[in-house]
């Protein structure tokens, strides 16, 4: 009986990662099935990507470089149903809480991408530097609060829902209500009873100190308070540092290079949705440890073990993408021809600093004085 009942969550669980690639791939318009087969590609790797060209070398990615550039610089996803799609597969084992946060997308030494603000680096944030970079802010909304058993400890899963990026004219925590506000919605549209908790870092803070502060605020019902949940809450907010460290060093979510904000919102949300594969792909993975790998309990996986199985758990799996039609390379640019085409140089925008860093004016808590 336990062998037929695991084998009956198999199958009920390769139906649910069948079912949201079904989903996935009606929120894309233009370049669909190069969209979807890109997006297999980047939770089927085996290893760290190094750049996007890698992705062709697939066995899913059954189409030309030509058509992933394409697809790169003119895809089309409908966010508005990607997200109705990512609330319908929110966790209801775990507790509602989302976390919030930011990520840079570092854009350096470019002078013809649009939009391009100093983002802080915390990494530079040292004496005598400076803790900025031009590039782009992305702020995610990622569902976290689920457990390890077998540790007694928070995971580091998280199941992100949503990826904006935030415009050097936005005001980061007025983009941080929008989503909340959004989420809130979805969540009641799916019929998810509660109050979702949100959880925010010290740089959300209110605009009127600088003084680093814990603030606790709390909207819902009186018979939902439930002091000891909301104490124990903000550690499971670090979930969301995790994820970005995965994709950023293996799923190459920064490492793309787009001329466009709009291509590198795109590109995140490819990420986001290679991402969520992975997390219903979890339970189905058996661990394959490198020879200098420890053991590792099934419900203790990392995205890193998982995606190195990911290609075994859906072979079986049929894919919602078209077969690619044949085709021949074109002629290309005549030779000894130059390309034509010019681009506008961007002006890197430097904003003051914000009210809300947390700190005073005009020194980092990280920085040390001259000896």
């Amino acid at each position: 009986m336990g062998l037929i009942a695991h084998d009956q969550r198999a199958v009920d669980e390769l139906g649910c990662l069948a079912s949201f690639g079904t989903g996935l791939y009606g929120c894309f318009g233009a370049w669909a099935d190069t969209l979807f087969e890109l997006v297999d590609a980047l939770a089927g790797s085996a290893g760290r990507i190094r750049s996007v060209a890698e992705l062709m070398f697939a066995p899913v990615a059954r189409r030309g470089w030509g058509s992933l550039y394409q697809a790169l610089e003119h895809g089309e996803i409908d966010v508005d149903r990607a997200r109705d799609l990512m609330v319908s597969y929110v966790r209801r084992d775990w507790p509602l809480m989302f976390a919030i946060d930011g990520s840079k997308y570092p854009r350096r030494d470019t002078r013809y991408v649009d939009d391009v603000g100093l983002q802080y680096a915390a990494e530079h944030d040292r004496a005598g530097g400076a803790p900025v970079v031009p590039g782009w802010m992305m702020q995610w909304v990622a569902q976290v609060g689920g457990a390890s058993p077998s540790a007694g400890s928070t995971s580091s899963w998280t199941l992100p829902v949503d990826v904006r990026r935030l415009a050097t004219r936005d005001n980061a925590n007025e983009l941080a209500a929008d989503q909340i506000a959004d989420l809130v919605g979805r969540l009641g549209a799916a019929g998810f009873g509660g109050v979702p908790l949100f959880l925010l870092d010290a740089g959300y803070c209110h605009p009127s100190g600088h003084t680093q502060v814990w603030w606790l605020w709390w909207a819902g019902p009186g018979h939902t308070f439930d002091l000891d949940t909301l104490a124990a809450a903000y550690q499971h907010r670090f979930g969301i540092e995790h994820t970005f460290r995965f994709t950023k060093q293996d799923m190459f979510w920064t490492g793309h290079t787009p001329l466009d904000p709009d291509q590198a919102e795109r590109w995140s949300w490819l990420v986001l949705v290679a991402y969520a594969q992975l997390h219903l792909a979890r339970p189905l993975a058996v661990d394959q440890r490198l020879p200098w790998e420890k053991r590792c309990p099934p419900d203790q996986l990392s995205p890193r073990r998982v995606r190195r199985v990911f290609r075994q758990v859906t072979a079986s799996m049929p894919s919602p993408a078209r077969a690619p039609k044949p085709s021949r390379p074109g002629t290309g640019r005549p030779p000894g021809s130059k390309n034509k085409r010019t681009r506008d140089r961007k002006p890197v925008i430097k904003k003051g600093r914000p009210t809300n860093t947390g700190h005073a004016r005009g020194r980092s808590p990280r920085a040390r004085s001259p000896p």
